[in-house]
Parts: structure tokens; C-alpha cells; sequence
């Protein structure tokens, strides 16, 4: 399948004859405001997706998947131009068929965005509020439920568990009562609106309230209201369609991952799409086709900190984290089942969309670093004995925040490293105040380290150590 068949895109011809994709202004679209250019950023951060970028992921992808690390699909765009679009290794190994654009892949709690516009459709048509008390909607609720509404449950607020204890899979359908009656005595973290707690048992709930004010399944209603008006024909809620990706534990493990049944993810995790229907959702999102502007912007706002004791932590939304990175916007979610990975990133203001799918369960690290590797600058040193290190995160980042990066080491010959990986962010690796952390790499030689910034404002250093060597990887700005 290529471009024009793509409902709404057209093809143009680039100067070296490639072909690039177009979509015209959606015809209820709205402008984003406009972003003023940061102080702070540099001519080249201002600017943060180019297409030599670009070309040089899809090379790096191509090389991965050659080597059997990598496989999914990718898709990215930017203003009206989609910049790539193609799958890397195998959908199903067994059978030889390889990953493309139109390849399907569950998603997983990529699904939770879906079921907040569903709700917010739902008030739309005067159904139902965000602000009414769940139980206004569930037979026999809880009592321990009473003070629970649907804002709660959209912001992972209501202080329902993650998962239920008994969380083992169903081997045939279960139904949404079912479910619920895994959980509903559970005592609850905390309460309605103290603090947040990512919950795929909140969202299940608001499954059952679509199901039960709508009148129809959870499933029924998003392909009617949603699937169905976008032409998102390669996505839904079967786990039996056809072309479905088979996924992988890692490249090592020929069997497939479990298979989860799809009534068990329901309304949390149950969606599977493509790179290409996602993408027809992410330009809806510019527009009022599913409900209006000012409904849509409540979907973005910004509700709760995921860490309120970090400086420019994430916080949530209705269905979507939302943070500002690099003096933008930056909206995303990811999801994870056995045997996939996802993530989708959009920056509104630039309108950049960012979507990386994955049928291979240890390839999280490398949508991460893919992600890091488009937007940042990537510093790279070689070792004494030829292995090379890049870096691919911020340069600069808030006294009191996080830093969070992703690194990539391969070994002399090119290949994956192996081993410990140990960060140290200070003035040198042996200073007392330094902080200090350490991950193994993963199989496709790449890790993410996290560091508090407990340090003061002004120019420290990052340093990896690798195989008993530090090595200084990069400057690091640490602002007031």
C-alpha cells in the first residue's frame, strides 16, 4: 500500500524523486496557538525534527532489524509531510512475513486515549459529565466507590489499585461485570483525588459506564463514534483479525509471546491499529470531527504532576501524559503487553507525530532512544578498546528535575554491547557529591538511566562508566 491510497494524502515528488506525503489542512481544523521562539534554545533546537534525522533513524532501524533487534513499524510526520512511514523485520517469523505500514499491533494502554474521548463524546451529547459520581452508572457499586467520578478515573486519581490481585489471564471472554467483580472489594490506595495512581482497573470502570450509558459494548461504541468516522479500517478489538503482527518475547525466543484475550484488556489495553490509522487519529485530533474544540482542549490539560516532587515532571491528562519539553508542548503515551511496545508523541505546536510500534516485548529501550535520538543532539565518544557510547537526551535540564536519557553501545565490530552501564553526573566520577546510577544494557545494547537533579545551578558533567572505564559523554546545563 502506498500514500494515495491513504484517504486524505496525496503524493508529491521530492527533488531526488522520492516519494513524500501531503495532507491538506483538515477542513474544521483550528490554528495552534502560535509557539515563541525560547531563549533558551538553540538555532538547531528551535527547529527540533530534520529530515537528515530522519533518514538517519530509519537507517539505524534498518540496520537493527537486519540484525534481528529490532521489529514494528514507524511512522513520522510533520506539518502536513509525512517523513517515513515503513516496517522493519517480521510481523510473523514463522511465516515470513515481513513488517509493513499497514501491519496491525495491539497497543495497549495507547487504548486509553481512545476510551477518554469516548467518554467526553459521550458528554457531547449530554449522556453524561466528567464530574457525576461513577456509581450513578454502576449496578450494585461499591460503597467504598461513592466518592469516585469519571474525572477521577480519566487522571488515575480515584485511588483504585493497578491491577487486581487476581490479575491472571482468562482463557475464554470474560465480560465487563466479570471483570469488575475481580477488584470492586479491593480496598482502595487512598482517596478520591488525593494523589495519582496509574490504574488499569479505573479505566476498566470506564468501560462499563460507556457500555452502560451508551447501550452498546465498549467496542461497538469507539468503532462507531470513533474507528468508523476516521476510516480507521485497520484498527479494533479482535485479537482473531487477520494481519495481526505475532508478538515476540525478544529475537532469541522463536515461540510467540502469550496472547492475551482481548475482553480481559478491554477499555485498558484491548485496541490493536497501525502506524497508518494512528496517524488519521492524531490529525483528527487538530480538528472538531469527533466533538468540539473546547471539549477537545480538556483532553490536554494538564491535571496532576506524576511527580510532584520533580521540577517539569509529566502530568496527566484524560488519557494522554502531558509535559513541556524543550519549551513545547509535548503530549504522548505508550502501552505494553506481552510481546509488543508502543509510543505515540505528538508536539501540537509543531504539529510533529512520532509513532513507534513494536512486536518484540524487550524492544521498549529502543523506542525510547528512537524517540530521544530524533529530538536531541547525540554526542558520541569512543572507548579504548573501540566500542562507542552515544548519548541521547538533554543538555540541559531544571536544578530539582530529572534527568532521563538513553544510550546506545555497541561493541568494536558494530554489534550490540553487552554489560553495566554505570552514570555518574557530577564534577568528576570520583566527587562525593556526584549522583550516581547503573542499569545493564539490554540485548539491542541500549538502556535508560534516570537521574535526580539534586545538584546546584550551572555546568556539571555526565560520565559512563563502561567495562571499569569512566568516560565523559557530555556537559550537562543545570538551570535555577
Amino acid at each position: 500500500m502506498n500514500f494515495s491510497r491513504i484517504p486524505g494524502i496525496r503524493l508529491n515528488l521530492t527533488p531526488s524523486g522520492e516519494q513524500s506525503a501531503h495532507i491538506p489542512p483538515p477542513a474544521c481544523s483550528w490554528q495552534t496557538e502560535p509557539r515563541p521562539n525560547d531563549p533558551g534554545l538553540s538555532a538547531e533546537q528551535d527547529e527540533i525534527l530534520s529530515p537528515d534525522r530522519v533518514t538517519q533513524l530509519d537507517e539505524l532501524l534498518s540496520r537493527m532489524a537486519e540484525d534481528e533487534t529490532f521489529s514494528g513499524s514507524v511512522l513520522i510526520a510533520q506539518e502536513d509531510e509525512v517523513l517515513l512511514n515503513r516496517g522493519y523485520g517480521s510481523a510473523d517469523r514463522e511465516q515470513g512475513i515481513p513488517n509493513t505500514p499497514q501491519t496491525r499491533f495491539f497497543v495497549g494502554s495507547v487504548t486509553k486515549q481512545f476510551t477518554a474521548m469516548a467518554i467526553l463524546i459521550l458528554q457531547s451529547q449530554g449522556r453524561l459529565d466528567v464530574q457525576d459520581p461513577i456509581c450513578r452508572y454502576i449496578e450494585d457499586c461499591p460503597a467504598a466507590w461513592e466518592d469516585i467520578t469519571i474525572y477521577h478515573l480519566l487522571t488515575h486519581t480515584s485511588g483504585m489499585v493497578v491491577m487486581p490481585e487476581n490479575s491472571s489471564y482468562p482463557e475464554s471472554p470474560i465480560t465487563p461485570r466479570e471483570l469488575l467483580g475481580r477488584f470492586e472489594d479491593t480496598p482502595l490506595d487512598f482517596q478520591p483525588g488525593e494523589r495519582i495512581s496509574y490504574s488499569n482497573c479505573g479505566y476498566w470502570v470506564l468501560g462499563t459506564i460507556i457500555d452502560q450509558v451508551s447501550g452498546q459494548s465498549y467496542e461497538a461504541f469507539v468503532r462507531q463514534w470513533i474507528l468508523e468516522p476516521l476510516e480507521m479500517h485497520d484498527s479494533g478489538f479482535d485479537q482473531d483479525a487477520s494481519i495481526l503482527a505475532v508478538g515476540y518475547v525478544d529475537q532469541n525466543t522463536a515461540a510467540p509471546a502469550p496472547v492475551i484475550e482481548s475482553s480481559f484488556l478491554y477499555s485498558a489495553g484491548g485496541l490493536y491499529s497501525t502506524v497508518e490509522d494512528l496517524y488519521r487519529w492524531d490529525q483528527a485530533l487538530y480538528t472538531e470531527q469527533l466533538i468540539s474544540r473546547d471539549l477537545l482542549d480538556q483532553m490536554f490539560i494538564p491535571r496532576i504532576s506524576l511527580h510532584p516532587e520533580a521540577v517539569g515532571s509529566p502530568e496527566y491528562g484524560y488519557g494522554w501524559f502531558v509535559l513541556d519539553h524543550m519549551g513545547r508542548r509535548l503530549v504522548m503515551h505508550g502501552g505494553a503487553l506481552d510481546g509488543f511496545r508502543s509510543w505515540v508523541y505528538r508536539y501540537p505546536g509543531d504539529r510533529i507525530t512520532i509513532i513507534l510500534l513494536s512486536n518484540q516485548e524487550d524492544s521498549q529501550e529502543t523506542l525510547l532512544f528512537a524517540w530521544r535520538y530524533l529530538i536531541y543532539e547525540t554526542p558520541t565518544i569512543e572507548t579504548e578498546d573501540g566500542a562507542t557510547i552515544m548519548y541521547a537526551g538533554p543538555l540541559d535540564v531544571p536544578a530539582g528535575g530529572r534527568l532521563m536519557a538513553s544510550f546506545m553501545v555497541t561493541d568494536s565490530s558494530g554489534q550490540p554491547a553487552q554489560g553495566l552501564l554505570v552514570g555518574t553526573l557530577g564534577e568528576s566520577p570520583a566527587d562525593s557529591a556526584a549522583i550516581r546510577t547503573s542499569e545493564r544494557l539490554t540485548t539491542d545494547g541500549m538502556i535508560e538511566i534516570v537521574w535526580p537533579v539534586d545538584l546546584p545551578a550551572g555546568t556539571t558533567r555526565l560520565y559512563c562508566r563502561y567495562r571499569g572505564v569512566d568516560y565523559e559523554v557530555a556537559r550537562i546545563t543545570i538551570s535555577p
